[in-house]
């Protein structure tokens, strides 16, 4: 291996990251705009299968290192992706063939948001959509994950959903309409221990960095809940190092004022030669446990965790990026 191949975060920081972003712009270019995902029976991804085109991914990549130094075409291709993506009622769907999923309120919150720190969601939009998903709750009045018109999945109640819901929620200030849903939510932090994963998410780290997401962001909202996230990722640091799970504590820990050094080395050695970490699942199905991953979201992670910058502000657009995207929204309120 020669001594370029060697660079990693831990002798070259400046370097590597350079080359993780290069890693996620040739993945993105080389397969038409779009982040291949990978699903498997197993964590390890032993045995996996491409699975049909999604926008999941990229919106979750996206998030993570929207306000740093992610090239500028990479950023733009993204979001132009995601702004077509966006259906006429202002929801998204997991995968890009819309009929073999509905829309549901993981994706349409982490995708509105996206669009919404970036300066090209307009307000009537977020609204409306808003609307659709505070009002599809369960009989506790839950936000529940998917809009499904046959009714099949009516019900269905994720933490990590909840989360991104209330997330999208708060920015517009509309989080109280959402209190059992805060109730549902609150009841878990305080607990003694997080549960090791969801229907949907397959650890807890996963519930822990989207939480630490929305505690960062709206600190006095969500204060009383900071000491209780705290304990959890410090409870976290000894369990297994699947990559996209320390990646998270390290995320998790610098925000929360944790002690994450050994994670963040641990996290910088598993570079790989071509600047990407390894394939790692990040979510799951909910029926069959098949797991999704693929390399791409993990070096996303890595990328953010290891930079050591903090995220999910808005981003602030030079002048000749500001109209690169037009939404084409839902229809336009009455006045």
């Amino acid at each position: 291996m020669s001594t370029q191949e060697r660079l990693s975060f831990v002798d070259a920081p400046c370097a590597a990251e350079r080359r993780g972003y290069d890693f996620l712009s040739e993945r993105w270019r080389a397969q038409g705009g779009v982040f291949p995902c990978l699903n498997s029976s197993s964590r390890r991804f032993e045995e996996s299968h491409l699975i049909h085109p999604e926008s999941f991914t990229a919106m979750v990549i996206l998030d993570l290192v929207l306000t740093d130094p992610l090239p500028v075409a990479l950023r733009r291709s993204i979001l132009w992706e995601l702004s077509r993506e966006l259906d006429e009622e202002g929801l998204f769907f997991f995968f890009k063939e819309h009929e073999r999923l509905p829309a549901d309120a993981d994706c349409t919150s982490i995708g509105l948001s996206l669009l919404a720190r970036s300066g090209l969601l307009p307000d009537y939009v977020a609204h409306q959509s808003l609307d659709r998903i505070l009002s599809n709750v369960d009989t506790l009045g839950v936000i529940c994950t998917y809009f499904d018109p046959t009714g099949e999945r009516d019900g269905i109640v994720d933490p990590v959903v909840c989360t991104n819901a209330l997330f999208l929620a708060s920015l517009y200030g509309r989080e109280e309409e959402a209190s059992a849903t805060i109730a549902f939510l609150e009841r878990l932090i305080t607990g003694e221990n997080l549960e090791e994963g969801s229907r949907y998410y397959p650890s807890c780290e996963a519930l822990i960095y989207f939480l630490t997401r929305l505690v960062h962001t709206f600190p006095q909202r969500f204060a009383s809940w900071r000491p209780h996230l705290t304990r959890h990722v410090r409870a976290r640091l000894s369990a297994e190092p699947w990559p996209m799970d320390v990646a998270i504590r390290v995320i998790a820990g610098d925000v929360l004022g944790v002690d994450v050094s050994q994670q963040r080395r641990e996290l910088a050695a598993l570079q790989q030669a071509d600047g990407g970490w390894p394939v790692d699942a990040f979510f799951r199905y909910g029926r069959s446990g098949i797991f999704f991953g693929n390399r791409e979201m993990t070096t996303g992670f890595a990328l953010r965790a290891l930079s050591g910058r903090p995220g999910w502000e808005q981003m602030k657009r030079p002048p000749e990026e500001q109209q690169v995207i037009e939404i084409t929204s839902p229809t336009q309120p009455h006045h």
